[in-house]
Formats: structure tokens, sequence, C-alpha cells
């Protein structure tokens, strides 16, 4: 794997006067209190205090997926969301969160998708702050340890061997083996042992590489809730996630390369293709999938059209 040189991310100091604070418009009935914030870093974030509520919890997406993989290293950008919980330089104990979640009654999980990759928990609430301390240290200080990569990717490699005899799954593949082999949606997501170089130290490079190249505050979104007031949640927000790194001058979001890219699967204008897929278990099914193009991602993503065209697909009202 050859590196590529990046711009320096920079730490930028939590002084609250340069927060950007915005208003959200909420429900009358909704018993909760918003407030968004942009953080001098570029991070953006949705507050939500809930003084009724008995847990607190977190989720912060980053906006790079399994389409982002080094055609060498398949799995990476999910093998990067594995690594994360294994310990970071403030807490290097590499089942400390976890432990630390599950004596507060809470959980915690994460998903890697095509374009984003998801990290959430909750915990009670008076527990919020010293999970966040924890949560937040995946994105500004990883360790990546030589031995944790060697041992993590056969965690990796047990998952791919379970969604073998997923259904759902195996139709996701299938679906990647139809597509344009060109595209980056038939990337192979998950990963195994084989892919990811039995983790050894090329896989830790790249690790490093990755993390160091897409996880920067202005390419992520945090959403933070529990009982504590907004002025509260607001100065958690601060203490624990202002020195998310960013690079100057900004790196194009994982999203840009998006625009640009052909369908992925052969135009309407070709006769549509039928394929047959035997079942694990006991399933009858017929799925439809078809293409739209896509000029701006940042924007569909945004508006989510595809939701609307569901709703009216399933609708079974008159006309």
């Amino acid at each position: 794997i050859i590196a590529k040189k990046l711009a320096a991310a920079e730490t930028i100091p939590a002084d609250p006067s340069d927060v950007q604070v915005f208003p959200i418009l909420s429900a009358a009935l909704d018993r909760r209190s918003y407030r968004g914030l942009v953080l001098p870093n570029g991070l953006r974030v949705l507050i939500a205090s809930d003084p009724a509520a008995a847990k607190g919890a977190a989720s912060m997406n980053v906006q790079v997926g399994y389409m982002s993989d080094p055609s060498e290293l398949p799995g990476l950008a999910h093998f990067c969301e594995h690594m994360l919980f294994l310990g970071t330089k403030p807490f290097p104990d590499e089942g400390g969160f976890e432990r630390l979640v599950g004596a507060s009654s809470g959980s915690n999980n994460a998903y890697t998708a095509a374009e984003d990759t998801n990290y959430f928990f909750d915990v009670e609430g008076s527990s919020l702050p010293q999970a966040l301390d924890r949560f937040a240290a995946f994105f500004t200080a990883p360790l990546f340890t030589p031995s944790a990569t060697a041992r993590e990717v056969n965690a990796i490699d047990s998952e791919h061997s379970k969604n073998l005899q997923s259904d759902f799954w195996r139709y996701e593949q299938l679906l990647k083996l139809r597509a344009n082999p060109e595209h980056p949606y038939a990337k192979f997501g998950t990963g195994n042992r084989k892919t990811l170089r039995e983790g050894n130290s090329e896989a830790r490079d790249a690790l490093l590489s990755f993390h160091g190249r897409f996880y920067q505050a202005d390419q992520m979104s945090l959403a933070l809730t529990g009982p504590q007031s907004l002025d509260e949640l607001q100065a958690l927000t601060l203490k624990n996630f202002a020195s998310v790194p960013v690079a100057h001058p900004p790196l194009p979001s994982a999203y840009a390369a998006y625009d640009s890219l052909p369908l992925p699967f052969s135009p309407a204008t070709q006769p549509p293709i039928i394929t047959m897929m035997v079942p694990v278990n006991d399933l009858r099914a017929l799925k439809m999938v078809w293409c739209a193009p896509v000029t701006n991602f940042k924007e569909w993503v945004a508006s989510k059209p595809e939701e609307v065209w569901s709703l009216l697909v399933r609708n079974r009202g008159a006309g």
C-alpha cells in the first residue's frame, strides 16, 4: 500500500464563542428541547435535553463506508469500525468502554454501510459524561495496536462466516455480483482474514492512514441526548469533541467522489436482469431493484427522495 501524503490535521481550540448555534423546530407536544451546533472544527451536532429521561445516548456518523475501501484491502472501513472499540491513547484498556457501558445498564454498537460508518451507545444519564470521554477518543486518539489488529481480524472473519448462512447477506452479495465490477458498490464490504492480510503490519498501516484521511470533523455528525440541560450537553460536546481533527485546507469528503460515478447496474434502456436465488431458510420473496442517477450525493442524502418513492409504491390506498 502506498500511503498518500495528506494535509496535516489540526486540533481546534474549544472556544465557546466560536460555536455556531441553530434553533431546531420540534413538535408542540415534544417534551424535549433541542439545539443545533457547529463546532469550530466543523463538526455538526444535534443535542436534545430530556429532563425526564433515565438514559443518555450518543451517535456519531462518519461520511465514509466500504465504497471507500482501497481495492487491495476490501473490508478496511469495517475493520476500522471494529478497531476503534479496542483501546485509545487516553484509555488503552481494550474492553474499557464496553465494561463502562455495561455497568451503566447500557448498550453499544456500530455498523459500516456503503457510504457511512455509525457508532452509538446509551448509558444511565449520570454516566453520560464519563462515557463521552471514552467515546470521543475513538475519533481523536485511536491506538490500533499490532496485537489487537492481529486478533480482531479473526472477529471480522467470523462475522463473514456467519453471513454466508444469512439470506439477507447472500442477497446483498448477489446484487454486488450483478453490479458493474468497476463500481465501488461491488466491493466486498465485510472483509475477511484473507482480504485484510491476516491483520499484519501492512493492514495496521492502512488503518492508520484510513482513519487519518476520512475521520475528519467536518465529515462527521454527532447526535447527543440526555437528562442534562442544553447548556450542560453543549459544554460536554465542546469538552470532548472540539479536539476531533480537521485538515487545513479541508480534504474532500468521500461523498464528493460519488457524484461522478456511473450507475452500478445496467441503464434502463437495456433488458432487465432476472436472477433466481436459492435461499438457506424457508423463504419466498420477490425483490425489484432499479437505479436512479444522482448528480449531488450530499443533497440526495439530505432529502432522501427514495423514501418518498418507497412510500408511494407501498401505498395501498385508492389512486
